[in-house]
């Protein structure tokens, strides 16, 4: 399958889940279809981090389900030379089985942020996730 096709099947997808879909998840077209035209996946797995991470709050073992694959999501504060710290861990139980996801902030949001990205660039370079397992 060449780009172009490719990019117009992710753009089809896109435009179906944005009708059926019963989250605020807004996938992140424009990330994603740059990062198939240059192989680059990056910024497409930041940008769903992004997108996942505004649709939840967060706590202590959040489950998160993610166009169907649950996912678990974990904050705690702690304090660290004197400074409130966030610790958050990101996992799911079927997509990237084993991969734990883990970052540290000094807000909440980028600790989150952080353990989303770190998951799934984890996950995508160990072959255990691809774009398409995050269309719904």
């Amino acid at each position: 399958m060449n780009k172009l096709s490719l990019l117009l099947a992710l753009l089809g997808c896109i435009l179906i889940s944005s009708v059926i879909s019963e989250t605020n998840f807004e996938f992140p077209a424009q990330a994603c279809a740059t990062s198939v035209m240059t192989n680059i996946y990056t910024g497409c797995m930041a940008a769903m981090a992004e997108s996942i991470w505004k649709i939840h709050q967060w706590g202590e073992d959040t489950a998160v389900p993610i166009c169907g694959n649950p996912c678990i999501g974990n904050l705690k504060g702690r304090i660290s030379k004197f400074q409130w710290k966030w610790d958050a861990k990101f996992h799911c139980t079927n997509k990237g089985q084993g991969i734990i996801g883990e970052s540290s902030a000094l807000s909440r949001d980028g600790a989150m942020k952080g353990a989303l990205e770190n998951w799934m660039t984890q996950a995508s370079q160990a072959g255990k996730i691809s774009v398409e397992d995050f269309k719904c």
